[in-house]
């Protein structure tokens, strides 16, 4: 009785969650997380049936008023990239109308307007560049919502709505079924309330997907740790990191999770079935990397072959690395953009809150550790922190084989958001893992108010009252 009590509980819960996190997603006008429209594109051709780009067509012609532009065209057409597809021209105009620099202009005529557009059926060829690296499956909620309404022949919009619900509802699910298993520690709590955090969940992209999946990841990691006697079918683990290492090449070192609890339960056969999907992942990041190779750089290097020499000169990857983080602009932009700076990069938090923040996380770590207690699963704990740490270093290695011209002396295109699921795994592996108490409560609480209110100024003063 008391169980199913609890058990019921948990979910008004998780529900009263879902209904304030639908509200705050209020604030935030559609198309205003970083590529959403890209990342809305592959879902709307995959609710389409198709699960890969196309390349580009003949008869799209090459402009000849930006030099930059026509090389990258005329060289994707050499290397057969696959960019993009067909999409609704209806889906198209929706985007459009929803520009990072328009969207608060909107008059009310011009927002009844784009609240109507219908979906046309009339395909037109969008670049999608960017989301060829991404395996399908982690697109399934947001083409659902896309299928549904436009089956049900609702406007644009009211699909998008829709598929952002079905988006944050698959978050929040991930999410309460990793509190079940184990709970999730006050700093990995803090950490999933940042305002970046925050904006990126509740956007229709795959940022939110792939951190409620890996803490679900994590939470049944220690789950396994802490009852070594009790069946765990690794391949339900080995499935969801699939998943992250092939929409987050960066997560790839995840698979030592499960392949150390098939060792310690020394199950071979669940040792095959991760070593089977690690292969799987690889493959496809090799494949993607094939078919992408280098379009971002200029034509005397390809991505391969940059992995090639920094493979040779490993002292060079590490100095660009090191130089990067300790850069005073690059620093200062890391910093803040873990915390949040939202939008197109275009929508910083009010200064005061990023001290604030920074030593709310200080305090929730402290309140989440136990140095008495690391020696309990310590071989656990050091691969959750190998997996933070080697993360980190293909977060590096990635941008400066596809996003930074050679020779490099800082890695380009590097946010701090990039870092939240390795700064998880650090959190879970630092940990004591025992029931939040009601003290650590209060603080957690204390922390959520500090850190809505700056989500929801932010969001306010950029783009205006609800949308």
């Amino acid at each position: 009785m008391l169980s199913g009590q609890i058990k019921n509980k948990s979910w008004v819960i998780w529900g009263l969650i879902f209904l304030l996190a639908t509200g705050l997603a209020s604030l935030i006008p559609p198309m205003q997380s970083p590529d959403e429209m890209s990342h809305l594109g592959r879902a709307y051709l995959i609710s389409q049936g198709q699960w890969f780009l196309d390349p580009l067509p003949q008869e799209i012609a090459v402009p000849s008023d930006n030099t930059q532009i026509s090389a990258m065209i005329t060289r994707a057409r050499s290397l057969q990239v696959e960019m993009g597809g067909g999409l609704d021209e209806g889906l198209i105009a929706f985007a459009d109308a929803h520009k990072a620099s328009s969207v608060k202009l909107h008059a009310e005529s011009d927002k009844a307007r784009i609240a109507h557009l219908q979906w046309t059926g009339k395909k037109r060829y969008f670049s999608l560049w960017g989301t060829a690296y991404y395996f399908p499956a982690v697109y399934i909620p947001q083409a659902a919502g896309l299928f549904i309404g436009e089956h049900l022949h609702w406007t644009v919009q009211q699909s998008y709505y829709l598929a952002r619900t079905i988006t944050l509802l698959a978050c929040m699910i991930l999410l309460s079924m990793a509190y079940k298993r184990a709970p999730i520690p006050p700093i990995g709590v803090a950490l999933l309330l940042l305002p970046m955090s925050l904006f990126q969940m509740l956007s229709p992209t795959i940022d939110g997907l792939t951190t409620a999946l890996a803490v679900l990841v994590m939470s049944q990691f220690v789950f396994a740790l802490k009852n070594s006697g009790t069946a765990l079918p690794i391949w339900h683990v080995a499935i969801a990191v699939f998943i992250l290492a092939t929409s987050r090449t960066h997560l790839m070192p995840m698979f030592m999770l499960p392949m150390y609890i098939a060792w310690q339960r020394r199950l071979w056969s669940d040792a095959w079935v991760t070593c089977l999907f690690g292969f799987a992942a690889v493959s496809w990041a090799v494949s993607a990397l094939r078919s992408n190779n280098g379009l971002m750089l200029d034509p005397s290097h390809t991505s391969a072959g940059l992995l090639i020499y920094y493979a040779g000169h490993p002292w060079d990857f590490f100095e660009i690395a090191i130089a990067t983080v300790t850069d005073p602009v690059q620093s200062i932009f890391l910093q803040r953009s873990f915390i949040g700076i939202l939008g197109w990069l275009d929508t910083p938090l009010p200064a005061i809150y990023y001290p604030m923040l920074w030593a709310g996380l200080g305090i929730c770590a402290a309140a989440s550790m136990s140095i008495a207690d690391f020696h309990v699963q310590r071989w656990g704990r050091l691969m959750l922190m190998a997996s933070a740490a080697a993360s980190v270093g293909i977060i590096f290695l990635a941008l400066l084989v596809t996003f930074t011209p050679h020779p490099a002396t800082l890695v380009q295109g590097i946010q701090g958001r990039y870092f939240l699921v390795p700064t998880l795994l650090m959190a879970y592996a630092l940990s004591n893992h025992q029931k939040i108490q009601a003290v650590r409560w209060l603080l957690l609480l204390v922390f959520a108010i500090l850190a809505l209110s700056a989500l929801i100024t932010a969001l306010i003063s950029r783009y205006g009252a609800v949308i």
